[in-house]
Formats: structure tokens, C-alpha cells, sequence
């Protein structure tokens, strides 16, 4: 068998690198869905597809956890995303619930899907 060449991406790995990325976040002023998207992952640590796909069901804001469905992991398995009260308090900010969309970051085109793949990556600087 031959072993796969692993692929190693970039990460951010010291304070000020971290520093300079939240400060990137704060600073965005494109759409407002967008900027909070950015803002949640610097909380939860999730890929940004994880993110892109939730929905509404899968939040349970009186135990303060976000369950992701396995079908959905890359592992295939569900996961618990432990809420903070700085979590919750970004969610508040979303101006729309279930009843408009299923998903937290819809489309600009239509509610039945979730937002673009690009659009975090392409709010965020090089």
C-alpha cells in the first residue's frame, strides 16, 4: 500500500497572528450574516462548511450545545459544540429564525440553501 502525502495547510500558531485575525473580524463591514458567521467560528472551531450548513433544529440554546449530525462530519459522526454565553449572545444577533430559513447563514439567492462556500473566505484579507 502506498501512503498518502499529507497536506499540511495554514495555520495561525502565535498570539499575535490571532490577535491580528480577530481584529480583521471586528473590523469587516460587508454583510451582516457574514461578519457574524466570522465572528461564531473564532468561537466554535468548526470548519466553515460545518458552519455554513447549520440549522436551526440542531441548536438546543437551553443546554447551550449545537449537535452536529454525523452526516454532516467529516468523521461521520455527530458532535457537541459547547455554547458560550458569547455564543449565544452572536446568535441573538441573527435577525431571522426557522420559519424564514432552516439554516443560520441562507443564501443571498434563496433561503433553501445555505450561503456561498467563498463567502467567508473571500470576507477574510490574505
Amino acid at each position: 500500500m502506498i501512503t498518502p502525502k499529507s497536506t499540511h495547510r495554514a495555520a495561525i500558531t502565535t498570539p499575535v497572528k490571532a490577535g491580528a485575525l480577530l481584529r480583521t473580524i471586528d473590523e469587516y463591514d460587508g454583510h451582516g450574516l457574514t461578519r457574524t458567521a466570522l465572528r461564531l467560528l473564532a468561537h466554535v472551531f468548526v470548519r466553515p462548511g460545518e458552519l455554513r450548513w447549520a440549522e436551526w433544529s440542531e441548536f438546543d440554546l437551553q443546554k447551550r450545545v449545537w449537535t452536529i449530525p454525523g452526516h454532516k462530519m467529516k468523521m461521520r459522526r455527530p458532535h457537541g459544540v459547547p455554547l458560550s454565553r458569547q455564543v449565544l449572545t452572536i446568535l441573538t444577533e441573527i435577525e431571522h429564525d426557522a420559519d424564514y430559513s432552516p439554516f443560520l447563514f441562507p443564501s443571498l439567492r434563496s433561503v433553501e440553501r445555505p450561503m456561498s462556500d467563498n463567502t467567508i473566505n473571500a470576507a477574510l484579507p490574505d
